[in-house]
């Protein structure tokens, strides 16, 4: 009987320590993607500038020696188009990608997840230009 009583007890001492505090949310929730846009210059891993178009292009920059990006893309772009939580990004007429999108902090911080991997891990985070990290929750 008394090792009954100590187990509910102990279990009643988990249940109310394990209750979540008001107010305070340990994982914030994502922007909803549909209210984001991918217009713009992001920057991302491997020191390269991504500019995606309101035309539909995606055109990559590289730094300049001292280490920032010019205003003009260089080279041919590849063709994107932006629909519902996924980007598609067309390397030629038979090699599409398509990533999963997901923002964060007011649509500064975009994670990719590539849909091919089984595992569905981001792969890549970028973030625009202008972004302070210090702004962002």
């Amino acid at each position: 009987m008394k090792k009954t009583m100590l187990c509910a007890g102990l279990l009643a001492l988990l249940a109310t320590s394990c209750k979540k505090e008001e107010g305070i949310d340990p994982q914030p929730e994502p922007t909803p993607t549909e209210a984001c846009e991918v217009v713009g210059r992001w920057r991302g891993p491997y020191a390269v500038l991504y500019q995606f178009t309101d035309a539909g292009e995606l055109f990559f920059i590289y730094p300049q020696p001292d280490g920032t990006f010019g205003e003009n893309p260089e080279g041919e772009a590849k063709n994107y188009e932006f629909t519902g939580d996924s980007i598609y990004i067309y390397h030629s007429s038979t090699s599409v990608q398509r990533l999963k999108l997901e923002f964060d902090c007011d649509c500064r911080v975009m994670n990719w997840t590539d849909t091919s991997n089984p595992f569905q891990t981001v792969i890549s985070t970028y973030y625009t230009e202008d972004l302070d990290w210090a702004t962002c929750e």
